[in-house]
């Protein structure tokens, strides 16, 4: 997990103290077992050099962000510490018992959180007004998808490329992006989506947004398709009484 998905999920969201909990594991003795082999695994280390050189660089981030940022913007009540000590294995249940019943707690923790947090969703959903809940999630994701085009910078021969592949070929162009974890594809690709009624006819381009993962919605892959039907229906002048129910979506994705 990079720390822009870190500060995305947690820090920059409104209310994160009802979504948001952070299970962290504090290997006390780690530092001082830093030249052990295994420890490269649970701390940052400098490549190339011998195996007890810690990047300080990483190191000061990551405290600064532990120590500082995520206490700030979670309560006390939603941190779960486990202090373990370091073995050879690193963290291994059959090297010690120490470390196979905090392993015992942090699953039950998880799972007494997530209950927790499910029912008091389903609580929420069921008392609830009836809001139209698939303008709220394009209003959700189109506003995410603006401060990340908007603060996007460079990348102007790419973009082009981008660009003239929609325009040079035939309107059933498919373009894929594609690269490793943190590299920029989501601010990219939110970019695209600003500029893609500007390098189109305007009424021949319609801009359907989801960055999977951002909101419950996109989270599941079922309600994700069921959002975006229900927008293409509605913006098509089509009637979203005719999308499929959840249940046969899913029986016609899985068969």
């Amino acid at each position: 997990m990079t720390e822009d998905e870190i500060r995305r999920g947690i820090i920059t969201v409104s209310t994160p103290q009802k979504h948001c909990f952070w299970f962290k594991r504090v290997i006390t003795d780690l530092i001082k077992n830093a030249d052990d082999r295994n420890a490269g695994k649970f701390v940052d280390k400098t490549y190339g050099t011998d195996h007890s050189s810690i990047d300080e660089s990483a190191q000061h981030l990551l405290s600064s962000l532990r120590e500082k940022v995520l206490p700030t913007a979670l309560p006390a009540t939603n941190v779960l510490q486990y202090d373990v000590q370091w073995t050879k294995e690193g963290i291994s249940p059959n090297a010690s018992a120490e470390h196979a019943e905090y392993l015992e707690k942090l699953c039950t923790d998880v799972f007494n959180v997530l209950s927790s947090m499910i029912q008091e969703a389903i609580g929420e959903k069921e008392t609830s007004d009836n809001k139209d809940s698939v303008a709220e999630e394009v209003l959700q994701h189109a506003l995410f998808c603006q401060r990340k085009g908007l603060s996007c910078h460079g990348r102007g021969d790419f973009l082009q490329l981008v660009r003239q592949s929609f325009l040079v070929n035939d309107k059933r162009q498919v373009v894929i992006l594609h690269g490793e974890s943190g590299c920029g594809k989501t601010s990219i690709m939110a970019k695209i989506a600003v500029e893609i009624r500007k390098w189109l006819k305007p009424e021949s381009a319609i801009v359907v947004l989801r960055f999977i993962g951002t909101s419950p919605e996109s989270s599941s892959i079922r309600l994700l398709l069921r959002s975006v039907c229900h927008q293409l229906y509605t913006i098509t002048d089509n009637d979203v009484g005719e999308i499929p129910e959840v249940s046969f979506m899913h029986s016609q994705i899985t068969s």
